[in-house]
């Protein structure tokens, strides 16, 4: 039965082979670095603990899902919480912790989950470059600012739709897909249609960073 559940295109799940406490632990000083890099001094509040919690939980369970998705007002550390997870996997791969092979990586040093903005993804689609092949089939991405970029675009005269492109190539393949977003579930339904919005509720685990005041000053 285990075998039947397995994934369908055999590609490796993107789970870490830690405990939720350890992960936690390297999560939270790649945070500090990431603000820190910033000029930023990290004073460690209760709810973003709670959100990088939530995340490496969620990164070393055995969940179906394959994505995360953050949710949020801007400037509540969604982004940060994003290049951090980055940061952690790629200090655990260092210190042989974790086989980039197993993720589907040919060469250790292709490891990383990169994070691209929405609007410079479409960007690369509507001038058709090939970088933006390469980027939607690597193992594991990160977007930034989902829902920001225009739903469509055009190119010698062809409506194209990327983003909506992006989720079902992903969706389809079982890639492992970080997203952040100003926009609520409903918002994003609305944007993309409900059969985009199902998808992204089946492929990636929703963290929600609430109402706090933004971290921009």
């Amino acid at each position: 039965m285990q075998t039947l559940r397995g994934k369908k295109n055999g590609l490796p799940q993107f789970k870490l082979p830690l405990s939720p406490q350890d992960f936690y632990q390297y999560l939270v000083a790649a945070y500090a670095a990431e603000v820190e890099n910033r000029d930023c001094k990290f004073s460690p509040a209760e709810p973003t603990l709670q959100r990088i919690w939530e995340t490496a939980q969620f990164l070393t369970s055995d969940s179906p899902k394959f994505g995360l998705m953050m949710l949020g007002r801007p400037g509540n550390g969604k982004t940060t919480l994003m290049k951090a997870i980055n940061r952690a996997c790629w200090h655990l791969m260092r210190i042989g912790k974790i086989d980039p092979h197993s993720y589907g990586f040919q060469y250790t040093l292709d490891f990383g989950i990169p994070t691209y903005g929405a609007k410079e993804l479409v960007e690369m689609a509507y001038s058709e470059d090939a970088e933006y092949k390469a980027i939607i089939d690597k193992p594991l991405i990160g977007i930034d600012d989902f829902g920001d970029e225009p739903m469509e675009t055009q190119s010698y005269g062809k409506v194209l739709t990327p983003m909506r492109d992006i989720i079902e190539y992903r969706y389809s393949k079982q890639m492992f897909t970080m997203f952040s977003s100003n926009l609520d579930p409903k918002e994003i339904s609305s944007k993309y249609g409900i059969r985009v919005a199902d998808r992204l509720r089946e492929m990636a685990q929703t963290i929600i960073f609430g109402d706090q005041e933004s971290f921009r000053k």
